[in-house]
């Protein structure tokens, strides 16, 4: 998986294997809750190969000092994935990051 910023051409993460991945959840399991919108999905293409792009907006919720602080951001996915045996895997993913926004809440 590569991680970007929409505003740079270069990636700002990139992630090869299901170790690397692992190092991205110590910084959700800092969170008091989090929650996942996933909004719309559209397939580009679907032979035995298929690519398409996912809208997501995660909410994730930290408390600090008795203080709670809430950040959103827009995302999107895209994906290419292969069939092998009447089984779909992700052959790679992209996230694209729109934007983040961060708000203190009551």
């Amino acid at each position: 998986m590569m991680c970007m910023n929409v505003k740079d051409v270069k990636p700002s993460q990139e992630l090869h294997s299901h170790g690397a991945l692992a190092t991205v959840f110590p910084d959700l399991n800092n969170c008091a809750a989090t929650m996942h919108f996933a909004r719309q999905t559209t397939i580009f293409t679907l032979t035995s190969r298929g690519t398409g792009e996912t809208y997501r907006m995660p909410h994730h919720l930290t408390v600090e000092g008795g203080k709670r602080q809430l950040m959103i951001a827009a995302l999107r996915y895209y994906d290419t994935v292969l069939e092998v045996n009447d089984v779909w895997f992700f052959a790679e993913r992209l996230l694209c990051l729109d934007w983040i926004e961060g708000r203190p809440l009551s």
